[in-house]
């Protein structure tokens, strides 16, 4: 297995015929920043992967807050994210 192929998608837990991945953490990944449109954005993800919902909807509503307070009226979230860097808002999201 290609670590740098790999997206974690989790289709080989279990299935590895050979035992190659014995190691799996069940989570969830969290991309920011994506849009579709006229201009299309692909998300980041954050840093961190989250192994419990009541986390994931914390860091949802931090991203909230987060675009409340910072982003630019008339500015979609992708911009926010573009404008004020991907590591800051990841560390905003994960740290704080």
């Amino acid at each position: 297995m290609n670590p740098e192929e790999c997206n974690h998608c989790g289709r080989c837990k279990g299935r590895c015929p050979f035992g190659a991945v014995t190691e799996y953490q069940n989570g969830y990944k969290i991309y920011i920043g994506g849009r579709w449109g006229k201009r299309v954005a692909h998300g980041l993800t954050l840093t961190k992967i989250f192994t419990d919902e009541e986390e994931v909807m914390n860091v949802v509503e931090k991203a909230i807050n987060l675009f409340k307070n910072e982003g630019i009226a008339g500015e979609r979230f992708a911009d926010t994210v573009n404008r004020l860097g991907f590591e800051y808002v990841n560390n905003k999201l994960i740290n704080e």
